[in-house]
């Protein structure tokens, strides 16, 4: 009978070994998983910190340096109104976003900055239609001509037409335009105007033309002083807009007329995937760009854009 006893006892003690054991591993693993959980919630919330301060330099960056003004007008249809010189001189926006990579790359080893595409064209996305406004550089120091590249233009596309006002021009030589005939469904309007030159014309003007997007629509602009300086507006190939300026000045706001689409929102971005935040211990990062500018239609706030822009 004590042997039994001693038996029973043995087994009793040994199970209970092993469900203390079991009890201690649980306790042990559940610890290990909540440190782990901390440990990415902090990996992730300093992830969050340094792509939102990122984000907020080249934006403020690219509002002090890049000579290029995007701003909103609503009313009936949504204006995304980009204004800048043409040509641009971007060399100060050039350095100081490099600069601004050099800096972050050295004092953060866990961001990198890929400022190659903003280098090379100035690029800005109007999302959610994929319409790029970019440029092509002439030399390292400059810029003289804008380009818009819609994403694929159709009759129901949210792009409507667009306006070009161009002023300060030194003279103006109005060369007569006429526009091919096609599927015309698209508006362009242009105005140029000079910084008011005695003895010269001092406007140019297209009113609300309609116009084949796919064909070749070319609108240039002499110069009286010099014959070989000119503004050339062209709109071919789906709705792609070209304006080229040779003169030595001339503002150039470049408006894209779309639809109003109640709920949809109109955001104006750098490049997609230009910051990346990594935590190589944790296997994660984040890619991120930079927000220009934002506009949601259901919380309509008037923008103080002066109406002349509009035609």
């Amino acid at each position: 009978m004590a042997s039994i006893k001693g038996f029973l006892f043995t087994i009793g003690f040994l199970l209970f070994s092993v469900s203390l054991l079991s009890f201690i591993v649980i306790i042990f693993a559940t610890n290990y998983q909540e440190d782990k959980r901390v440990s990415e919630i902090g990996a992730l919330d300093r992830i969050n910190t340094l792509d939102s301060s990122a984000q907020n330099s080249l934006k403020k960056i690219f509002e002090a340096f890049s000579n290029i003004n995007v701003s909103l007008y609503a009313s009936n249809s949504n204006y995304v109104i980009f204004n800048e010189t043409l040509p641009n001189d971007v060399k100060t926006f050039r350095t100081s976003l490099n600069d601004f990579k050099i800096f972050v790359e050295q004092n953060f080893p866990y961001i990198s900055i890929n400022t190659s595409e903003l280098n090379d064209t100035i690029p800005l996305i109007v999302m959610p239609d994929k319409i790029v406004y970019h440029h092509v550089p002439i030399d390292n120091d400059a810029t003289n001509q804008i380009i818009v590249t819609p994403e694929e233009l159709t009759p129901n596309s949210r792009l409507r037409g667009y306006n070009v006002i161009v002023t300060h021009l030194p003279d103006i030589f109005c060369i007569p335009t006429t526009f091919p005939q096609g599927n015309n469904y698209f508006s362009l309007t242009i105005t140029a105007s000079t910084i008011g030159i005695p003895g010269t014309p001092s406007t140019c003007s297209i009113p609300n033309q309609l116009i084949d997007p796919n064909l070749a629509n070319i609108v240039q602009i002499g110069g009286v002083i010099d014959p070989d300086s000119y503004l050339r507006i062209e709109v071919s190939n789906g709705g792609v807009l070209k304006i080229k300026n040779t003169q030595n000045s001339g503002v150039v706001a470049t408006i894209l007329r779309l639809d109003n689409i109640e709920g949809n929102q109109t955001k104006v971005m750098l490049p997609d995937s230009i910051i990346r935040v990594s935590d190589p211990t944790l296997n994660i990062y984040k890619k991120g760009t930079a927000r220009i500018l934002w506009f949601t239609i259901i919380k309509l706030i008037q923008v103080l854009i002066k109406p002349v822009f509009i035609n």
